[in-house]
């Protein structure tokens, strides 16, 4: 194989992979000067702007636990109940951040919560875990090229040899981040009062579900605008629109 045939290869190889780790919206440079002006607008007390400038960072993959704080700050001061203990709850599963019990109930209460507020979900720390092991997968991917490298190029058996092992060690491992970072539950916030179906459909019959907006759910099936959840013991069919991914 060529030289520019193999570099090719790699670059749509590594070019794939990256855009699958890294599906930004907008420039890294570009996020940074939304930054900067949503800082100065919260130091400013505009709340309005900064809102809004922190939730387009938001909706483009960009936040920080100090930004995620900022948002729910925001919105509480506004009494948008609903949308502080979503961002809380973001903390929550992003950060860890489980000492934030004691304000959710705070906003739960202002809510009017008939049932207790739970968490996020004891467990969904891991998603922060394994973005920690996302430098091993850098490493993993150095190895991935230079085992490929020495399976096209080697001219002597053993070093092809030495380049298929690393090969297939590399793979296992960055496989195994990736079905770990990717493979964990959908979780969700009920974001409004809904009907809970059996099935997924309006005329289906309702059930008797004890949840309410702010409480999370976990999203195990969909069909069209429906979503079946689960909390516990109970399970039911919800519009999608009632509902706001916590770990997307």
């Amino acid at each position: 194989m060529s030289n520019s045939k193999s570099s090719f290869f790699l670059f749509l190889l590594f070019g794939g992979w990256l855009s699958l780790l890294f599906p930004q919206q907008i420039s890294a440079d570009a996020a940074r000067k939304q930054e900067l002006r949503a800082e100065v607008f919260f130091e400013k007390n505009m709340h309005e702007k900064a809102i809004e400038a922190y939730n387009s960072l938001f909706e483009a993959g960009y936040y920080s636990e100090q930004s995620l704080y900022r948002m729910a700050f925001l919105h509480e001061q506004k009494e948008n109940w609903i949308e502080a203990i979503f961002f809380l709850k973001k903390i929550q599963i992003a950060y860890g951040g489980q000492e934030l019990s004691f304000r959710l109930k705070y906003l739960a209460d202002k809510l009017g919560a008939r049932f207790p507020l739970d968490s996020a979900g004891p467990g969904l720390f891991e998603m922060n875990f394994y973005r920690n092991l996302l430098p091993l997968l850098g490493a993993c991917l150095g190895l991935l090229a230079a085992g490929l490298l020495l399976v096209f190029f080697a001219r002597r058996a053993w070093l092809g040899a030495v380049g298929l092992t690393g090969l297939a060690f590399s793979l296992l491992i960055a496989g195994g981040i990736l079905a770990g970072h990717y493979g964990l539950p959908e979780r969700a916030m009920l974001i409004q009062e809904t009907p809970f179906h059996a099935r997924a459909a309006y005329a289906s019959t309702q059930l008797n579900v004890p949840l309410e907006p702010g409480q999370s759910v976990e999203v195990i099936a969909r069909n069209d605008i429906w979503c079946k959840i689960r909390q516990g013991a109970y399970k039911a069919w919800v519009p999608y629109f009632s509902l706001r991914l916590l770990n997307e």
